[in-house]
């Protein structure tokens, strides 16, 4: 492929274009669509004919219905509805007229007792006022009546005089010591009561006229109707119609020969009767009025031919504005997808760029995402019920910045999930939530019965409510009691157990303090469960680990100033006796007779001190593996026959036995001939030092498994009352006195020469027995396929 044409696809000018084809997609789509729906197409994508639309439908039921309320619509029922509405509306009035007369007197706050003085005085209600009202209240509010007889009465008895009237209300009704008002608000209140008796007086006759005058407009109207023709029949005659005809069956075939009923698809039912299509629509209470009724309607020739050519223009416009949804649509759906495509690529290659928007959580930012796309839909559905049909420039200017931002966001969201989906990441809260409780959960170790128990505990006392809630549901009092004695014994088990775990925790706490403290031996009282216990012997183990480290350190410590006494003693001895000689030089001359003495002790001395220098120089490189090592071959029983013959002078005159036990065949290791040398030497000087005089000092070589072992055993010539560890350790000597010559470091040097040539070196004491190992891997030769070089394994 084309490495030139595949970078070219990253290049930010193709992610421009499908950023700007996207965003004018989606306005554009935005547009169209809340037009549509300004333009209440959602009726015309029912059918592509107008006479098969719901919109044919809800105009034949909108006629339909004109044509019930008109002459159904206004019976007995409704003057009982609108006599109740209206006597409503007096009672309100008047009771807030009466209360805002008292609070211009200053009276406003015994307005209660006021209404309850006049309903004393309304006790007596005229018959003639109860019959006509309780006739024509039906079921209406039975609050009505006592309002009605209170306004009578207290108008009747306002009439009177003030004080009179006051005390005798008060002597009824139980009330006294009310202010008296003037005679400008007792004129008042006279005049309002007078008014709304009157009105009430009045009352049947005005709703009666004026359901009455309701009926005969609509009538009226529907008679002057062009737009649609009816007739209603009732048991086959003829009651209303505003065709010419007069019979029945001459209206009812003139609406059935209406080309909107000769069009319409009727499926067996009787052509022009609408009701089983639309009555639902039909009111309730003129269902009663309706039995042996039936009403034909037709929508006239002109009407349905007018409608009918708006109906197909306006569904042409629907289909033009779904066209171009459409391409809205599929050009989105590409600037989309190129965008997911080259999301994280940029011309250069590489791995997928990340975007800030990348360190949101998923789940956090889809939510605001929805959030804030769902406040911008809801501007958008407020700029659009604030005009008409039209939208003018500022508004859809108005409606394209909001889309573009709510579109930027989802572009720029999704281009983060793209990236991520490259990158395989899922970087969401419920998975760093669900994570973090999994990572407490795996820490925690809920298997273990301490954490366990509290989990079971809490899931008991949830379980334990939830049962007591359902017993009080099931059994009443009873279960509530039941259900409180078993929550009760929870609460003390609950109590105990933790008060159990706060115990252990504080023994936990004061073993801890005092440990802290310096007391390494304080035993710490078990008993709060398995993993409290566990914890505890863990801390003592601690503490005894703590404790072996001190003594350690005080060990070390006592050995360094050992060690320095022990130094300062080997090289202070050999100096002390050159500075000595020296002077007795400086003294008697190197004529004297004692001079050669002298000088033979000045060799001697300086040769020491040079021996101890010397080993102190290889003991600190061979601890700190500061030496270079050259491994070799090198065959063991001749090596020690060798060193055995170097140092046959020393050993014949020690007066030791060295007894050898080597066997015939040949054994190699690989080693440093050197610092072998060096070992060898310093554990035979070792015997010939330390060895009880006139013994044996046994040397055998011999194979174990792979390894090939030389084992020089000897008895000490003074008591080992030391360690194997110990006797390891620098200037340290098998004579505590210090009376042989040596500076202690043979033995740990030869250890240090072994780690650096891969051997193992170890002593072991029985008794006066000192025993020392020093083992090497045994050298094979392996011939490699090539017939080149062997080499050792």
């Amino acid at each position: 492929m084309d490495t030139r044409s595949t970078k070219s696809r990253y290049k930010i000018w193709y992610k421009l274009i499908a950023w700007i084809l996207c965003i004018a997609s989606a306005c554009g789509a935005t547009i169209i669509l809340s037009s549509m729906l300004k333009t209440d197409t959602s009726t015309v994508v029912t059918s592509g004919q107008y006479v098969d639309s719901r919109e044919y439908l809800n105009q034949v039921e909108a006629d339909l219905g004109q044509v019930q309320n008109a002459y159904f619509g206004y019976g007995d029922e409704v003057l009982k509805n609108e006599l109740r509405d209206y006597l409503g509306q007096l009672k309100q009035g008047h009771e807030q007229e009466i209360r805002e007369i008292l609070e211009t007197a200053g009276l406003g706050g015994y307005y209660e007792e006021y209404i309850q003085e006049y309903e004393v005085n309304a006790e007596n209600v005229t018959e003639e006022t109860d019959t006509s009202t309780s006739a024509e209240m039906g079921s209406a509010d039975q609050s009505l009546p006592d309002f009605i007889t209170r306004i009578e009465d207290a108008a009747s008895e306002i009439a009177g005089s003030g004080s009179e009237k006051s005390d005798a209300a008060a002597e009824r009704s139980g009330i006294s010591g009310l202010p008296e008002y003037d005679q400008y608000v007792k004129k008042q209140l006279e005049t309002v009561s007078g008014k709304y008796a009157e009105l009430l007086a009045n009352a049947e006759q005005y709703i009666t006229q004026s359901v009455r005058q309701k009926g005969e407009q609509a009538s009226a109207e529907l008679m002057n109707q062009k737009e649609f023709y009816f007739a209603v029949l009732k048991n086959g005659e003829l009651l209303y119609t505003n065709t010419v005809a007069d019979e029945a069956d001459v209206a009812v075939d003139f609406i059935q020969k209406l080309d909107a009923n000769q069009k319409y698809n009727w499926e067996g039912k009787t052509p022009g009767i609408y009701l089983s299509d639309v009555w639902w629509s039909t009111p309730a209470y003129t269902q009663q009025n309706m039995d042996g009724v039936q009403i034909y309607l037709g929508m006239s020739n002109e009407a349905f031919a007018r409608n009918q050519a708006d109906y197909n223009a306006l569904y042409l416009t629907y289909l033009r504005m779904f066209i171009l949804v459409l391409v809205c649509v599929a050009v989105f759906s590409v600037g989309f997808l190129w965008l997911m495509y080259t999301a994280g690529r940029s011309p250069k290659g590489g791995e997928v760029k990340v975007s800030f928007m990348d360190s949101i959580y998923l789940d956090i930012g889809g939510i605001a995402l929805v959030i804030i796309v769902a406040l911008i839909a809801a501007g958008v559905d407020q700029i659009a019920s604030w005009v008409g049909n039209a939208y003018g420039p500022l508004q859809v200017m108005q409606i394209c910045s909001l889309v573009s931002v709510a579109v930027a966001l989802c572009l720029m969201w999704s281009m983060s999930i793209s990236r991520r989906v490259k990158r395989h990441e899922s970087y969401t809260l419920v998975a760093a939530v669900s994570g973090g409780i999994k990572n407490a959960y795996d820490r925690s170790g809920m298997g273990s019965k301490g954490v366990g128990a509290i989990i079971w505990y809490l899931i008991g006392g949830l379980l334990l409510i939830l049962f007591m809630v359902f017993l009080g549901f099931v059994i009443n009092v009873f279960g509530v009691i039941i259900g409180l004695i078993l929550l009760l014994i929870y609460v003390i088990a609950s109590v105990k157990f933790i008060l159990k775990k706060a115990a252990a925790i504080r023994e936990i706490s004061i073993g801890v303090e005092k440990i802290k403290d310096g007391d390494l031996t304080y035993p710490i009282r078990k008993g709060g469960g398995v993993d409290l216990d566990k914890i505890a012997t863990g801390i003592e183990h601690i503490a005894e680990g703590l404790d072996a480290a001190v003594q350690h350190e005080v060990k070390s410590e006592r050995m360094k100033t050992e060690l320095i006494t022990n130094v300062s003693h080997d090289i202070k001895t050999p100096l002390t006796s050159i500075l000595t000689y020296i002077d007795l030089l400086k003294k008697e001359g190197l004529s004297s007779p004692n001079g050669p003495k002298y000088l033979d002790v000045l060799d001697m001395k300086s040769k020491r001190l040079k021996s101890l220098t010397d080993d102190l120089f290889e003991a600190a490189k061979a601890t700190s593996g500061d030496m270079n090592v050259e491994m070799t071959r090198i065959e063991l029983i001749q090596f020690m026959e060798q060193a055995l013959g170097e140092l046959s002078d020393k050993i014949d005159a020690s007066g030791l036995m060295f007894v050898s036990e080597m066997p015939d065949e040949k054994m190699y290791v690989s080693a440093d001939g050197r610092l072998l040398w060096r070992v060898i030497g310093n554990v035979l000087e070792n015997a010939l030092k330390y060895a009880a005089d006139s013994s044996r000092v046994y040397i055998t070589i011999k194979r174990v498994l792979h390894n090939v072992c030389i084992v020089v055993k000897n008895v000490s010539r003074d008591e080992l009352n030391m360690t194997e560890e110990e006797l390891m350790e620098r200037f340290k000597r098998g004579d505590e006195s210090r009376h042989t010559e040596g500076s202690g470091l043979g033995l740990s040097i030869a250890r240090n020469f072994m780690q650096l040539m891969n051997g193992l070196f170890s002593i072991e004491i029985d008794g006066d027995l000192f025993k020392v190992i020093i083992s090497f891997p045994e050298y094979r030769e392996v011939q490699s396929d090539d017939g080149e070089a062997p080499e050792a394994e």
